[in-house]
C-alpha cells in the first residue's frame, strides 16, 4: 500500500510541475524511483489518465514556445521559406550569411524549427553563419500536399502524418542540404541534430557526405540496446493512455518506437563515416541515457577516425538548445573552422 501511494504522491507531484516522460526529464525521474514494479506501474497509468488533461507545460518550455513565435517568428532578419516536393513542402527558417559556413539544424521530437530561438537573433554567429532549420517532415508546417498519395511507411492518423522512417526524413531533409549545396558550394555545410534530430541525422549524413562537411549529434539515441522504447512508451501505445495524450505527444511516440530497428542497421556503417563528427551529451540527461555518447565514441575510435570529439557536459540534462545556446554556437563555429578542439565548455 505504501509503494501505491508513494507512485500515487510522485505522479501528481510530476505532472503539476511537469508533463509527460516523453517530453520532459523530471517526470521520468520521480516516475522511475517509485515504479519498480507493475502493480505500482499500472497505479500510475491510472493517475496519468485522470490528471494529464490538466497539466500545464514547464514554465521553461512554454516561455521558450512563447519566445519563438512571438520573437523569432515576427523577427525581419528571420525568414521562412518553403521548398516543394511532389508530395510534401518542406517548411524551413533561416537566418543569416553564409559567409564562412552554413549550419542546418535538425529537431527532436516533438519539436520544430524554431527550437534554437535566440540562435537565429544572436548577430554574432549569422554575420557569418546562415542557419537553416527546417520543420521536420510531418511537424508543424512540414505536411503533405493534400492531394497526395500516402508515403509508403508513413503514419497517416485523423491528426496528423508522419514520417518515421528515416529514408522518407532523408528524401525530403536531404533534398534541403543538396538545395543549400547548390546555392552556396564553396562554404562547409554542418548538419546538426538534436534528440530524435540527432538519430536521424547520422542516416542524413551517411547518405550524403559528398554534400556534408561535419556532423554534430546533441543528446541523440545512437545505441540501439538503449533505444528500445521504454515501458512509459508502452504504455502511451494503449489506447487509454493514449486517449489522454496530446496528438504531439502521441507523435512523439511513434517516432520513439521506429529508433531502435534502424539504429540497428545502422550500427555496422559507422565506420563509413568520412566526415568530422562532434557529440555533446549531458551526463544527467534522463531522457536519452549519457552511455549514448558513450557508444558513439566507441564506433568513432574502432573506425580510427582522427577528427572526432565526445563532450560530457557535467550537470547537464537533455535541453541542450534551451540551456547551452551558447555552447552549441561555440561547437557549431569550431566545425564550420574544423576546429574541433575549440568545442569545450
Amino acid at each position: 500500500m505504501q509503494k501505491l501511494l508513494k507512485a500515487v504522491f510522485y505522479t501528481v507531484f510530476a505532472l503539476q510541475r511537469s508533463t509527460t516522460a516523453i517530453l520532459t526529464e523530471r517526470f521520468t525521474v520521480l516516475l522511475r524511483s517509485c515504479t519498480k514494479s507493475p502493480i505500482t506501474r499500472f497505479i500510475s497509468f491510472l493517475c496519468i489518465v485522470v490528471l494529464l488533461p490538466s497539466c500545464k507545460i514547464p514554465n521553461k518550455i512554454s516561455e521558450h514556445q512563447e519566445f519563438v513565435q512571438k520573437t523569432v517568428y515576427g523577427s525581419p532578419s528571420v525568414e521562412s521559406h518553403y521548398l516543394a516536393f511532389d508530395d510534401l513542402r518542406l517548411h524551413y527558417l533561416q537566418a543569416g550569411h553564409a559567409k564562412d559556413g552554413i549550419v542546418v539544424w535538425i529537431h527532436g521530437t516533438p519539436g520544430s524549427a524554431g527550437d534554437l530561438g535566440a540562435l537565429f537573433l544572436d548577430e554574432a554567429f549569422t554575420s557569418n553563419i546562415l542557419l537553416v532549420a527546417p520543420d521536420r517532415p510531418g511537424w508543424k508546417a512540414s505536411q503533405p500536399l493534400p492531394e497526395s498519395q500516402p508515403v509508403t511507411g508513413s503514419h497517416r492518423s485523423k491528426h496528423s502524418t508522419l514520417f518515421p522512417d528515416f529514408s522518407d526524413q532523408e528524401r525530403y531533409l536531404g533534398g534541403l542540404i543538396r538545395k543549400l549545396r547548390t546555392q552556396h558550394p564553396d562554404v562547409p555545410i554542418i548538419l546538426a541534430g538534436h534528440s530524435w534530430g540527432a538519430s536521424v541525422s547520422l542516416y542524413i549524413a551517411l547518405k550524403n557526405q559528398q554534400t556534408i562537411d561535419g556532423l554534430m549529434l546533441l543528446a541523440g539515441g545512437l545505441d540501439p540496446k538503449l533505444t528500445k522504447p521504454r515501458w512509459y512508451n508502452k504504455a502511451a501505445s494503449t489506447l487509454v493512455v493514449k486517449a489522454a495524450l496530446p496528438q504531439m505527444l502521441r507523435d512523439a511516440n511513434v517516432e520513439v518506437y521506429a529508433l531502435h530497428d534502424q539504429l540497428k542497421a545502422l550500427e555496422p556503417r559507422w565506420s563509413e563515416l568520412d566526415i568530422p563528427v562532434m557529440v555533446l551529451q549531458g551526463d544527467k540527461d534522463r531522457l536519452v541515457n549519457p552511455k549514448n555518447a558513450i557508444f558513439a565514441a566507441s564506433q568513432l575510435k574502432k573506425a580510427e577516425r582522427s577528427q572526432y570529439k565526445v563532450l560530457m557536459l557535467k550537470a547537464q540534462g537533455h535541453l541542450l538548445q534551451m540551456e547551452r545556446l551558447g555552447l552549441i554556437a561555440k561547437c557549431a563555429k569550431a566545425m564550420v573552422a574544423n576546429q574541433l578542439e575549440q568545442c569545450k565548455e
